[in-house]
């Protein structure tokens, strides 16, 4: 391949790769934003295929991640590829044109994946740039250089030391989700072994550490709670050794168990215990979760029916409370007044004596003829308007407010006797003194009333 032949594929990998966004992101980023980041960039990596050892079936994969984990990942050690010459360097005079050909052919290759590594770097630290605002990654930025000479995994690690910590929220929330549990429905028991082992992996990778133990625990317990297995099959896990109980011979037991029932049931076309058990279990949390409504309407019922108890008798204590203290205070009002008409009966009103008015004679030659003359007649008064609610009589409603001139009637029901009583009642508290205008206004019609009587 000529030089411009390189050229030309570094350009095509760039543009290919650029197609390929990221999610942008506005502001700092979080962790989850960098960890989304980094998985976008990974599946591009995945896509540009070269002929180093360390490559093989990940493609630039090791341009993303760091060595570790990359060697965790893949089991390959990540070696810096580097630019070749144009011409071999093991190419002499004195070379045969045999050998001559070999390295030939073996530069031309590395200038091949040279050029795609290049292609590659080019555009995913583009693609990172574009997806970053500028605050976060122009620290990077040389005078003369700019971008030049900054690998992906730069980027990624600048986010991580300067913007991104890993504080212990984040560490919380990553431990939570490595223990979020397992769904059997949308992944096979196989793949949930393989995700703790990834996951684990990775957190290792970010300076959090699962044990081994931990690990094992948090896969035990998915086991008991999923009910796939029948007791027979936790016995036989159970009475193992303890040195047996490790987390790759749970994996190994449990995997086993599920492939011979799915074995089983291919072959037979039958439901196996797991679907058996499956259903069992949807059954009894249906009634659980049922007699659990139940109960808790039926408590709701309860406290509320005992509520309104205590508020009924709340109500009638101060109603009796009140009546005692009007009729305290009906029956004092009733001895004063009574003791001010004994008073005002026992005392003489003095007699006022009559005087006699002067009376002025004029003599004037006009006033007989003035006497004679009839008198003016004072302007006649308007009639006044009749007011048409003046005589209607105010109806207490159940439910509605008291109002003075409101009477009672003995033909109304019992609730509405109540409601009477009730409202009458709150209008004298908020009204003391209409109310007590009103005891002392009865006071003197009953006392009228016995002074005619006698």
């Amino acid at each position: 391949m000529t030089v411009t032949s390189y050229h030309d594929l570094e350009n095509s990998t760039f543009e290919r790769v650029r197609t390929k966004t990221l999610t942008r992101i506005h502001g700092k980023p979080s962790w989850h934003q960098l960890e989304t980041l980094i998985q976008e960039c990974e599946e591009a990596a995945l896509d540009c295929e070269t002929s180093y050892a360390w490559s093989q079936d990940y493609g630039l994969l090791a341009e993303i991640q760091e060595p570790d984990r990359y060697l965790a990942t893949t089991g390959l050690v990540y070696n810096a590829p580097e630019e070749p010459p144009i011409r071999h360097s093991g190419i002499h005079p004195t070379t045969s044109a045999h050998r001559v050909a070999l390295l030939t052919a073996e530069n031309d290759v590395a200038r091949h994946d040279w050029a795609i590594v290049k292609g590659f770097r080019r555009a995913i630290s583009t693609n990172i740039r574009d997806a970053l605002d500028l605050r976060y990654h122009n620290q990077l930025k040389h005078r003369v250089l700019h971008y030049r000479n900054v690998h992906p995994r730069q980027y990624i690690t600048h986010l991580k030391t300067v913007w991104v910590i890993l504080d212990e929220r984040v560490k919380d929330e990553l431990t939570k989700n490595y223990y979020r549990g397992w769904n059997d429905t949308d992944e096979h028991i196989t793949g949930f072994a393989i995700r703790l082992d990834d996951e684990q992996a990775k957190l290792a990778s970010d300076g959090l550490q699962i044990s081994n133990a931990d690990k094992l625990q948090h896969y035990m317990l998915q086991m008991w709670n999923c009910s796939h297995f029948d007791q027979q099959t936790m016995t036989k896990w159970t009475i193992k050794p303890n040195a047996d109980k490790t987390y790759a011979n749970a994996v190994s037991f449990f995997n086993e168990k599920v492939a011979n029932l799915e074995a089983y049931e291919a072959a037979s076309g039958g439901t196996n215990n797991l679907e058996s058990a499956n259903a069992a279990v949807e059954i009894a949390d249906m009634l659980k979760a049922h007699r659990a409504t139940t109960d808790a309407a039926a408590a709701a019922l309860r406290q509320r029916d005992h509520e309104h108890a205590l508020a009924m008798k709340t109500l009638r204590n101060e109603m009796a409370t009140h009546a005692n203290n009007e009729t305290k205070q009906l029956r004092q009002d009733m001895a004063q007044l009574t003791a001010l008409v004994q008073a005002m009966a026992t005392t003489t009103p003095k007699k006022r004596r009559r005087t006699a008015k002067a009376v002025t004679f004029v003599e004037d030659s006009d006033s007989e003829s003035n006497e004679d003359a009839s008198p003016t007649p004072p302007p006649a008064k308007k009639p006044r308007r009749q007011n048409k609610n003046k005589n209607r009589k105010k109806v207490f409603e159940e439910g509605g407010k008291w109002q003075p001139g409101m009477v009672f009637d003995r033909e109304w029901t019992r609730s509405k006797g109540k409601a009477y009583a009730k409202a009458k009642w709150e209008y004298c508290d908020a009204n003391p003194v209409w109310a007590k205008a009103d005891r002392i206004e009865k006071l003197e019609k009953k006392l009228a009333k016995e002074r005619e009587s006698e």
